[in-house]
């Protein structure tokens, strides 16, 4: 992944996502290296209007669909 300049510098990209009928969201941003070859992230989630045991229910399908076609792609490279 290409990193993209800081907020205000020339070259950064902005891009706005209209969520005002969603009832859950995640946000994952990159921060700056933490340790060497190591990176670092920041996560905002929010959900309004559902319990979040059944959003968290829902986050574990995809991250069970999303390791799925991980292991099917490394299996492909091999």
């Amino acid at each position: 992944m290409s990193e993209q300049p800081e907020h205000g510098q020339p070259g950064h990209v902005c891009h706005t996502i209209d969520a005002t009928d969603a009832v859950a969201g995640v946000i994952i941003r990159p921060l700056p290296d933490t340790l060497e070859g190591h990176a670092a992230f920041e996560v905002e989630a929010w959900a309004h209007g559902m319990p979040k045991p059944t959003l968290a229910g829902f986050l574990r399908s995809v991250a069970d669909a999303w390791d799925a076609d991980a292991r099917a792609e490394t299996a492909e490279l091999n």
